[in-house]
């Protein structure tokens, strides 16, 4: 059977927010007791809450991290975990919007929702964190044939009941039904993860028929697939690799983010002539993925790769540095009562020296700080960067 591919709806798929900030004690204590008839009788509870009466339900659980209180307000709206603290430098309030909410409200539309909640119901915040979004896109396929050998994430990633390498960001794992295999996951939150599976199965089977509306077709035609391709950025991904906090950070960026996700992780075609895995053909299936992707993420791109945005902002701490240690010394050679020939005659040894006399006496004090800074300076660090050509740089000014 020849293969058709042809893109049904693409959209942001889950989002998470964390937020810096509190309730005030009055609610808190009214969450508390609602939240304890929730538990007597296992069921969530009606409240209204602070002073914009933000309409919700009390689940009888709270959730994992330590929030004691979980409200809903129905399936197009957000999930609110709240932990029991007037703290509002801690960060209390944690925002969640599934798949049906951003369906229906978009991504600018949840992140207004999420500002007009926290105004119902009297938060005192500060801060926010995205800790997760995704994106997905579905496609109505004909004729194929999912291959979890087809996928190329990682050189060293290997095959078991598992798939995976120590880089969470290449484990493969696959889902099959008899000899079919129906989903193929790669990486591993809160990561980047890369799931491709069938979305018209697992609609059926999750009661999520909404979708065939979306799609637009009939849930009883049988003469074609629904096949998902779902990219997720979780907190670790965001922060470590791409430096990204706020919605104005994803507006940017999270285009580009995902954009890396389909070149770095790649499913390939069938009909291979260069034994060179790096160099083989890409499925036409993954080539419809990352044209797709492109067009409808283009808005959310600037561009600018983590390691050229790494490159540029160590180039900047170390002409901060730099510039730091030039003023440092020139106020050392005023204190010390040298006049300007002198200093330059002299302040490059006095300051070897300096530095010299510190090693030797404070050497374990050194170190200490040392890798107190490297810690902080490892967000901004790249294999790639030219230590060499840097030093070649500083010389070239020293000897002007």
């Amino acid at each position: 059977m020849s293969e058709n591919y042809e893109l049904l709806y693409a959209g942001f798929d889950t989002l998470y927010v964390a937020i810096q900030g509190a309730l005030d004690r009055v609610d808190l204590d009214k969450l508390q007791t609602v939240r304890t008839e929730a538990q007597r009788t296992q069921t969530a509870q009606a409240i209204f809450i602070g002073p914009g009466k933000h309409d919700a339900q009390v689940h009888p659980s709270g959730q994992r991290g330590g929030f004691a209180y979980r409200l809903e307000a129905g399936p197009t709206d957000l999930v609110w975990s709240i932990k029991h603290s007037t703290d509002p430098r801690q960060w209390n309030l944690f925002a969640a919007a599934g798949s049906a909410c951003l369906l229906t409200h978009g991504l600018d539309g949840v992140k207004a929702m999420i500002w007009r909640d926290l105004k119902a119901m009297g938060a005192r915040w500060a801060d926010h964190s995205i800790n997760r979004i995704d994106f997905a896109m579905d496609f109505k396929v004909t004729g194929l044939e999912l291959d979890y050998k087809r996928v190329l994430a990682h050189p060293h990633t290997g095959i078991r009941n598992y798939l995976g390498d120590k880089s969470e960001d290449s484990q493969i794992a696959f889902g099959s039904r008899g000899r079919q295999v129906e989903s193929i996951t790669i990486g591993k939150m809160p990561g980047r993860q890369v799931i491709i599976y069938d979305k018209r199965r697992e609609a059926i089977k999750r009661n999520k028929l909404y979708w065939f509306d979306v799609w637009d077709i009939d849930p009883n035609d049988r003469s074609f697939d629904v096949y998902r391709v779902e990219f997720r950025a979780g907190k670790k991904h965001l922060k470590d690799q791409w430096q990204l906090s706020t919605f104005e950070d994803i507006e940017n960026s999270i285009g580009d983010v995902f954009h890396m996700a389909a070149e770095k992780i790649r499913y390939l075609d069938s009909e291979q002539k260069d034994s060179n895995v790096s160099r083989q053909t890409l499925h036409p299936f993954w080539l419809e993925v990352q044209h797709n992707l492109r067009s409808v993420l283009d808005p959310y791109r600037c561009g600018l790769f983590p390691s050229q945005l790494k490159q540029v902002l160590r180039s900047q701490k170390i002409d901060t540095h730099t510039k730091l240690m030039i003023a440092h010394a020139t106020g050392l050679a005023v204190s010390l009562g040298l006049d300007p020939d002198t200093a330059m005659k002299h302040l490059s040894q006095i300051m070897h020296d300096t530095m010299k006399n510190y090693l030797i006496t404070e050497g374990e004090a050194f170190q200490t700080k040392f890798n107190e800074i490297a810690k902080n300076l490892r967000f901004v660090e790249d294999q790639r960067f030219d230590h060499g050509k840097y030093r070649k740089h500083l010389l070239n000014r020293q000897l002007r």
